[in-house]
């Protein structure tokens, strides 16, 4: 996987085992899957169960690679790459053409993940051209908003070099405020040290597979990301507590609506009606089957929780535990 580019199939394969393990099969047939595969594979801390996506994984992995070709082009890796590839380019700008290898082809595919972290880091600022490369420590882009007619401009013209700071008056003349205040925020080398890229999701500027994977995962799983960080706390107080790990993993089941209440197995047209068993009053929904049954009420009112859950009546579950948690 650190080499080469596996096949979505394979991938797709994989996952599917995987899954099956997990939510219980036999020869011949197989349970439900109550969540989806993406929803499994985000972080706990985003509301799933930090399974690997083997297909970002993968890109991280081979991203590892484009690094070291990027820092270290001295090797004799690069050097035979370049020679076959991109003899009068720069590796950041190769492009898949007709013929080349399958280790070639995957590292140009991890060098889209590369990109997305690559940023310069500023000593003389000779090299970086002030508008057109990404240098600025933002969360995304590194690119200035600002516009310039001159392109020719280098980062170097708007530093004093007799002071070691930045050129306040030629940054007011150039950037737009949001631009200027990340301006100022990076330091300015005292020894005119070159530049060099960098990369901007570790403290140390270095390309690791963890941080290279968390970026594939937010850039592939965006939308199930953004929604589930909204319950984070939640999710948090879930993993650590001091109970049995079943008994944490049956919460999650609950808090992503995912056991066999009657309203999901009529959902999934395993049954042909979704009224309680219990009560014969309403459709069995997993917050009904825990909490609003009339038989479950009886139960809860023996515990310390009987007076609250009065106030929460209809909330689904996820609802109520986000309630309780602080």
């Amino acid at each position: 996987m650190s080499i080469f580019q596996l096949p979505i199939s394979l991938c797709l394969e994989l996952h599917s085992m995987i899954m099956g393990f997990w939510w219980g099969s036999k020869e011949g047939s197989k349970k439900i899957s109550w969540v989806s595969r993406e929803k499994v594979c985000i972080p706990k801390s985003r509301g799933g169960l930090g399974f690997k996506d083997l297909s970002a994984f993968n890109q991280a992995l081979l991203a590892k690679q484009a690094w070291r070709l990027v820092v270290n082009p001295s090797s004799l890796v690069f050097k035979v790459f370049k020679a076959k590839y991109f003899r009068n380019g720069d590796f950041l700008e190769a492009v898949v053409k007709p013929g080349c290898s399958a280790v070639w082809r995957s590292i140009l595919w991890s060098k889209a993940l590369l990109l997305r972290g690559l940023r310069w880091n500023v000593g003389s600022g000779a090299r970086i051209s002030a508008f057109r490369d990404p240098w600025l420590p933002r969360p995304f882009s590194f690119r200035p908003v600002s516009q310039s007619l001159r392109t020719d401009l280098v980062v170097a013209d708007f530093i004093d070099k007799q002071g070691h700071c930045w050129d306040l008056r030629r940054l007011e003349e150039s950037f737009l405020e949001v631009d200027r205040e990340l301006n100022l925020s990076i330091p300015i080398s005292l020894s005119d040290r070159p530049d060099c890229l960098m990369w901007h999701f570790d403290k140390k500027g270095i390309y690791n597979v963890k941080s290279g994977y968390k970026v594939a995962c937010e850039s592939k799983f965006r939308a199930i990301c953004s929604s589930s960080n909204q319950k984070g706390e939640l999710w948090k107080l879930l993993w650590n507590l001091h109970v049995p790990p079943k008994v944490r993993v049956f919460l999650w089941k609950v808090s992503n609506n995912a056991i066999p209440s009657l309203a999901n197995l009529f959902r999934r047209k395993v049954l042909l009606l979704p009224c309680c068993g219990r009560c014969e009053e309403e459709v069995e929904s997993t917050s009904h089957a825990l909490f609003w049954c009339s038989e479950v009420e009886e139960v809860w009112d023996f515990s310390e929780f009987g007076l609250l859950l009065g106030d929460l009546k209809g909330l689904g579950c996820l609802d109520i535990l986000c309630w309780f948690s602080p």
